[in-house]
């Protein structure tokens, strides 16, 4: 017997249940009037075989506890916990049985919002779920007063005494649960991310609001992170380049989205390049800001781009479309004339001067750079 309960409410406290609890436990599981509305019980159990399942109730996969009222601790009264944990999903089922001589009183109620803040606040669940009879009104009253809503019914799912009866699935997220119960330390704007104040806490969303995503969070949601890069997993165009929006909001590159995520806007005339050269990932750490002039030298000397040192076909004077050669552009380069007077010399447009004095095009220092 544990001197303090683990977990106390206004009405009830909760305690680890142990294997020896079968003592007082066994006559209220074998109660018919009890059970009537439950799976459990509908067949005989022995305290061997109930001592036997409480021992497999253990974490991580469950968190079982005995309930006794708050003026009466050395009297236990039933038992309830979550079960089925999923560690991945971060979610559990939860299940509740309160003795004959104790219900209408409120420990089933303080006992389950016992076990939501337990599930929510310590274990850092995000999803709690249940199954009840759908002929059990009272039981389905209560889970919604304590932040349940139903999900679904299943059909003749319970057979109890020759009928059959539909069972009803309930649950409650994390950010519904906390809006609620704790207002001023989680939600006081509408969650689909566009800032708005909400004047009721219980309230989730602006009018109109909840079809909206929080980008944020549904962009990392699609990225596979790794002790290396951080890879998107969502749309990807031909050249393995991860694509973010859609619909009323603009296209964009996932790499350049999850840089400004992090690091904010980005410069007008500015590229998001990749320090591992892996056009899918989006880990911050690998990305980095650059001029085109620097995105190309980066592309070059990674022997993506088609310049004379990957071997590339098309650079320079070899390019289909060039109109200059090598020492031409030199030429330009060291000229004291204007882009204007360079251009009707060589017969080409202004802007081809430009692009080449200013570093855009055959960057190269020896005059092999590509040719735009």
């Amino acid at each position: 017997m544990f001197a303090s309960p683990f977990l106390e409410g206004k009405k009830v406290g909760l305690w680890p249940l142990m294997p020896q609890d079968s003592l007082w436990l066994l006559p209220i599981i074998n109660d018919q009037e009890v059970t009537r509305f439950m799976f459990t019980g509908r067949t005989p159990i022995s305290r061997s075989m109930l001592e036997e399942q409480i021992a497999g109730w253990k974490e991580p996969s469950a968190y079982v506890f005995s309930l006794a009222p708050s003026a009466e601790r050395g009297t236990r009264v039933g038992y309830t916990g979550l079960w089925d944990l999923d560690w991945i999903s971060r979610k559990a089922e939860f299940r509740i049985l309160v003795g004959p001589n104790h219900r209408g009183i409120g420990i089933g109620s303080d006992a389950t919002q016992l076990m939501l803040r337990f599930a929510f606040d310590r274990l850092n669940l995000n999803r709690v779920w249940l199954g009840v009879n759908a002929a059990h009104a009272f039981a389905i009253v209560t889970y919604q007063k304590s932040g349940f809503r139903t999900e679904g019914r299943l059909l003749h799912d319970l057979g109890r005494d020759g009928e059959y009866f539909d069972s009803v699935r309930m649950a409650v997220l994390r950010e519904e649960w906390l809006a609620v119960n704790h207002p001023d330390a989680f939600i006081r704007k509408c969650l689909c991310g566009c800032g708005a104040r909400l004047d009721r806490p219980p309230v989730l969303y602006r009018w109109g609001h909840h079809a909206r995503l929080n980008w944020e969070r549904h962009f990392w949601a699609q990225v596979k992170k790794s002790e290396g890069c951080w890879e998107w997993q969502g749309v990807r165009d031909e050249k393995g380049y991860g694509w973010v929006g859609g619909g009323k909001v603009k296209k964009t590159p996932a790499h350049r989205f999850g840089y400004a995520l992090v690091f904010g806007a980005i410069p007008d005339g500015y590229f998001v390049c990749h320090h591992c050269d892996n056009p899918p990932c989006v880990r911050p750490d690998h990305l980095w800001l650059g001029t085109c002039a620097e995105n190309n030298r980066d592309m070059w000397a990674k022997g993506r781009g088609k310049s004379p040192a990957s071997g590339g076909a098309f650079a320079g004077e070899k390019h289909p479309m060039a109109k200059l050669t090598r020492q031409q552009v030199e030429e330009i380069r060291l000229s004291p004339e204007t882009d204007q007077q360079l251009a009707h010399r060589f017969g080409v447009v202004r802007q081809t001067i430009t692009d080449i004095r200013k570093g855009r095009t055959w960057i190269d220092t020896e005059g092999e750079g590509q040719n735009a």
